[in-house]
């Protein structure tokens, strides 16, 4: 099967036409926690349902950041995931699969120098990316919330056939 990886804040035109040229709907579900509710996120899943028709979606690299400084917590985080299973029960078949993003956090600053590159000036770095905070584990090895909605969501959906 052939599929290409959308943001799903993109253009919904963009997304209809990526639809009607493959076999998979593919779409990268990570909102950032400054721009999106994780209660909202049943009733996102039923849109890109809606866009795909009938064709079958895969939510990937699914994520959502548990660091404070941009407004997230541990147990929003953990609401994400747990809204998330819960549209993959409710999306009536249509979403065949999910990933998520990490199963742990990442080491902040080593995700500076290999994204961004090395920074001569300190003043230039880029702020922490909330993307090295959205594992289900953190970098100590603790489970976080999202782990336990995690992998209890997952073990409340219906075995595949």
């Amino acid at each position: 099967k052939v599929g290409v990886r959308a943001g799903f804040r993109e253009r919904k035109d963009v997304l209809v036409k990526l639809n009607a040229d493959t076999d998979v709907f593919a779409v990268a579900f990570d909102p950032s926690p400054s721009a999106f509710d994780p209660a909202d996120t049943v009733e996102e899943v039923k849109r890109l349902c809606a866009i795909a028709k009938r064709k079958k979606v895969w939510l990937l690299d699914a994520g959502f950041t548990s660091l404070e400084f941009v407004g997230s917590s541990p147990n929003r985080q953990a609401l994400f995931a747990g809204q998330l299973l819960r549209a993959l029960k409710e999306s009536a078949g249509l979403v065949e699969g999910v990933t998520w993003w990490s199963l742990r956090d990442d080491d902040p600053e080593a995700w500076r120098r290999n994204v961004w590159g090395a920074r001569e000036e300190p003043e230039a770095a880029p702020p922490l990316p909330e993307r090295a905070f959205c594992g289900l584990i953190d970098r100590g090895g603790a489970p976080k919330p999202a782990l336990r909605e995690w992998v209890n969501g997952v073990r409340s959906l219906p075995s595949p056939k």
